[in-house]
């Protein structure tokens, strides 16, 4: 039957275009049947069904083999078979209708105008790119379609990459309706030429002449994806989040989810990441919901959810039909597998691939050679390595560092990197040199070569791409921080922060290390700078706790006691369950005793006695508690309180403090036998206490009172021989003058 009206539709086409010399004028019959064919299209166009098309264009057909004048009518149903055609998607045969249609129709007229606009519109959709040009630039005067062509011409020019025709076109929409869609594809060239902040510039206007959600959701998307790609997360975050609050859901409502969950993920806020890659993946079915779950199979890792990235990825490579996306999954989720130690599991795993990835079989050993290594079988691993580096590249340089990382396991470290060093000067590839030197870099870590490691991972920044960058600065900041070159640290570890987008993980941990180099090289302010940048990016609640508590003691260190009390109580105002809430409430009683309200500072002390602090804070609080006996004169306290300072915390910050203090009580109370003990805790526990040299002076003139007059020269002499640079020094030269004269 198929065949039958086949012959049947090339008999009428035949009758129309050879046969017009049997025809006659429209008469009303003509006309019933054209406005007929012209509702029916109208109707299927308008339910998007295309089932009883054939009628229309057999009807049009019919009508063009018996009528040929007047040519408006004629041009008419060209028109109509036209677009009959185009919504079957026979672009051919509308191309060729309507190009009839454009012969018999008044030029000028509403129809003529049309007919150029599909005309243009079918070759557009046939991918004929310059005929499509041709046409719609024709009407690029009409009232009707002006500002459309030229839109639909600048988004030709666009996807052809002829960026400066694009623009030159687009600048001249004058329409609002139209402008809006002129932005969006001025915004595309930007986005394309990497102007994100033009492009960005260009998407904002969208929304300033339209309301039409086919354009505001495509704009506010790359609008978004700008933002991103020009390191402004947070701007991403919040313009594709509120566009999917404030919209109603559209073809492009799965990319907004896609963009804002990637900008979760970058950002390191994973568990918002992999809420809003579910909700893309339950929105899109097929292929692009499982670019979804893979997406949230990585946030899902990342958060430590090893079991649930798994079973995504297990998902995607049981379920995708993109063999591509399919197979990463698969060595996504073994990977995960062998972190887990679950080495039977992942081999299993690869087992199976190999049968679904033929072409990928190498590839799929690799990661079955990694994992004998990484399960202890190192036989195996080297077997499997060895085979695969007699392969072609780049498999070949993967088999060869791994097989290098197997030596460097089995402390075979000479044989790793001689390895190494071969692969180094044979690879092509950057990035494999780059891991190479990495891997270098470790081993003579571990070896404690410091220099040699210093210059491989320096050998890894100039060599690697800008992940393995990355990693290298923070390592080489790891090995000036351990051998406590601090400002060549700080350098290392600002540059990890400085790119936080590559991997937000490894840019905290980072900062961690800067903070400390601050603090090591007594710079506060630049510690408390990067305490709170750690505040501002740590997601997951890494060092949170631990820097709350670092920032108030460096802002201790800077003296600023009276802000110390209302930052503590706005911290935890917003984490009232910090796991650190008991120091940070103790340095807020440390602050209270460094500006004298010594009786707010002793209420918060005594309510954390029995708490689980740390044991700084406890040092600290018995100080406090000290302090306070001392103030009302409770010196039995006072001496207790002081002694259980250093006798029982002496890690305590306070410790040498009260050591000091309890000297100097004992000593003001002529107790010289017990101030001179206070003393030497001092100098035997904290010898780097800058108040050494004080204290032997004291210990000195307490052996003096009890009549111990060698023991006090023994000690003068010790002060003077260690300490010449003193003030107390010069006060010992004096006493031992009076002594020496007995």
């Amino acid at each position: 039957m198929k065949k039958n009206i086949f012959i049947l539709f090339i008999f009428l086409s035949l009758f129309v275009y050879s046969s017009v010399s049997f025809a006659m004028p429209v008469d009303q019959n003509g006309i019933n049947m054209l406005i007929g064919a012209q509702n029916s299209v109208e109707l299927y166009r308008e339910y998007g069904d295309v089932s009883g098309l054939n009628q229309a264009i057999a009807q049009m057909n019919l009508f063009l083999s018996q009528y040929t004048e007047p040519s408006q009518y004629v041009g008419q149903a060209y028109e109509t078979l036209g677009d009959a055609y185009y919504l079957l998607k026979n672009y051919p045969q509308a191309i060729k209708s309507y190009g009839m249609a454009v012969q018999y129709l008044p030029e000028n007229s509403a129809d003529y105008e049309y007919s150029v606009y599909s005309l243009g519109y079918s070759y557009m959709e046939s991918g004929d790119s310059s005929n499509a040009i041709k046409y719609f630039s024709m009407l690029y005067t009409s009232q009707t379609y002006g500002d459309e062509a030229k839109v639909l011409v600048g988004g030709i020019y666009f996807n052809l990459g002829q960026y400066s025709q694009a623009t030159s076109v687009l600048n001249t929409v004058q329409s609002n309706q139209w402008k809006a869609w002129a932005y969006y594809y001025k915004g595309r060239v930007n986005f394309n030429l990497g102007n994100y902040s033009q492009a960005i510039s260009d998407f904002q206007q969208v929304l300033q002449y339209t309301s039409d959600l086919n354009v505001i959701e495509p704009s506010v998307y790359y609008q978004s994806y700008s933002y991103l790609n020009s390191g402004k997360i947070q701007n991403a975050i919040d313009t594709a989040s509120n566009a999917l609050k404030s919209y109603s859901p559209t073809t492009w409502t799965f990319d907004l989810y896609m963009i804002l969950g990637q900008s979760y993920y970058e950002n390191g806020q994973y568990k918002e990441a992999i809420a809003t890659f579910q909700n893309a993946s339950q929105i899109q079915h097929g292929t692009s919901s499982y670019y979804a779950l893979n997406a949230k199979a990585w946030a899902e890792y990342k958060m430590g959810n090893y079991t649930d990235a798994i079973s995504d990825w297990e998902n995607v490579l049981n379920n995708s039909t993109n063999l591509e996306l399919a197979f990463n999954a698969g060595i996504n989720a073994g990977n995960t597998l062998r972190e887990n130690k679950n080495f039977n599991s992942a081999v299993t795993l690869y087992k199976q691939m190999e049968t679904k990835f033929q072409s990928y079989i190498n590839q799929i050993n690799l990661e079955e050679g990694k994992t004998y290594l990484e399960s202890g079988n190192y036989q195996q691993a080297t077997t499997i390595f060895t085979n695969l580096s007699k392969l072609s590249e780049p498999l070949k340089d993967s088999a060869i560092y791994w097989l290098a990382y197997t030596y460097n396991l089995e402390s075979n470290y000479s044989l790793a990197i001689s390895t190494l060093s071969g692969l180094i000067q044979t690879t092509q590839s950057s990035d494999t040199k780059a891991n190479a030197y990495m891997l270098e870099g470790d081993i003579y870590a571990k070896a404690s070569q410091y220099v040699n490691a210093i210059n491989a991972y320096k050998n890894a920044i100039n060599f690697g791409n800008q992940t393995t960058k990355l990693s290298a600065e923070y390592n080489l900041g790891l090995m000036y921080y351990n051998n406590s070159d601090y400002k060549d640290a700080i350098n290392q570890f600002s540059y990890a922060i400085n790119n936080r987008i590559t991997d937000p993980n490894t840019a905290l941990n980072a900062a961690y290390y800067l903070s400390q180099s601050y603090v090591s090289l007594k710079d506060y302010n630049s510690a408390i700078a990067t305490y709170d940048w750690i505040a501002k990016y740590d997601f997951q609640d890494i060092y949170r706790s631990s820097i709350y508590v670092l920032k108030a003691i460096a802002m201790g260190k800077l003296g600023l006691y009276a802000q110390i009390p209302a930052y503590v109580d706005s911290i935890l105002q917003a984490y009232p369950n910090v796991s650190t809430k008991n120091d940070l409430l103790y340095y807020k009683a440390n602050a209270y005793m460094k500006t004298n309200d010594l009786s707010k500072a002793f209420s918060i002390a005594t309510s954390l006695s029995n708490q689980n602090t740390s044991n700084d804070a406890k040092g600290g609080i018995l100080y406090i508690e000290a302090k306070y006996y001392q103030s009302i004169n409770d010196i039995k306290n006072t001496e207790k309180y002081l002694k259980d300072v250093y006798m029982l915390y002496p890690s305590s910050s306070a410790a040498p403090n009260a050591a000091y203090d309890l000297g100097n009580l004992f000593y003001s109370l002529h107790d010289y036998s017990n101030a001179k003990d206070a003393f030497f805790a001092l100098v035997s526990l904290f010898p780097s206490d800058q108040r050494v040299p004080e204290a032997l002076y004291y210990i000195g003139l307490s052996y003096e009172n009890i009549g111990q007059a060698s023991n006090a020269i023994q000690v003068y002499n010790s002060l003077v021989s260690k300490f010449p640079n003193s003030p107390y020094s010069s006060k010992a030269q004096a006493r031992l003058s009076v002594l020496e004269k007995r």
